[in-house]
Order: structure tokens, then C-alpha cells, then sequence
């Protein structure tokens, strides 16, 4: 797993340090109660660090939350292809998606 960003995850959560992006791999998704699909808990793997607390959040309909196993990043400035996302949604949900260790 040498894509994966080893080690990054618990320097993120628990020091509160917000590196360019971060690479982690997604053991497991479960939509939440309540949230009419748009709130998913994960649990995250950097290749060291298990963190299961973070939150995906949709934001349109046509959005699809990752895979069980899937590889995903989380960045404060890379948006994908075709999306129309503002930057300011990624910086203000980057701290949210990663609370709670």
C-alpha cells in the first residue's frame, strides 16, 4: 500500500496538522439514521492509522459515496474531474470529515 499516506491520518486527527491532501483506503461505510442518504460514517485506513469516525457528507444528489476498500483522497484544493464543487465547501468540511478520534 505505498499510495496510501502513511501515518498522516493520526498527525491529522489527533494533532490537528492539515497537510495539501491525504491518500486513505475506506474499510468500511454505513449510511447514518436519519440523514435522508446524504451522511455516511466511514472508517479510514492510512496504512497504519484505523480512524472510524469520519463523516462523507453529499452535497448534490448525484454525488455516490466511496466503496468499501475503495481509495480515496481528501484535499483542501483538488476537486475532481467534473465536479462542481466550491473550494470553500472542501476547506470548510475537512475538519468535520476528520473529528472525532
Amino acid at each position: 500500500m505505498d499510495y496510501l499516506s502513511r501515518g498522516k491520518l493520526k498527525t491529522t486527527v489527533i494533532k490537528g496538522e492539515r497537510p495539501e491532501s491525504i491518500t486513505l483506503q475506506v474499510l468500511a461505510i454505513k449510511e447514518m439514521r436519519d440523514s435522508e442518504g446524504k451522511k455516511h460514517r466511514l472508517i479510514l485506513w492510512d496504512g497504519c492509522d484505523e480512524h472510524k469516525f469520519a463523516l462523507y457528507m453529499k452535497h448534490q444528489n448525484e454525488d455516490v459515496p466511496p466503496s468499501n476498500f475503495s481509495i480515496i483522497r481528501v484535499s483542501d484544493s483538488d476537486i475532481p474531474a467534473g465536479q462542481d464543487i466550491p473550494k470553500g465547501i472542501i476547506k470548510e468540511k475537512w475538519i468535520p470529515f476528520l473529528e472525532g478520534s
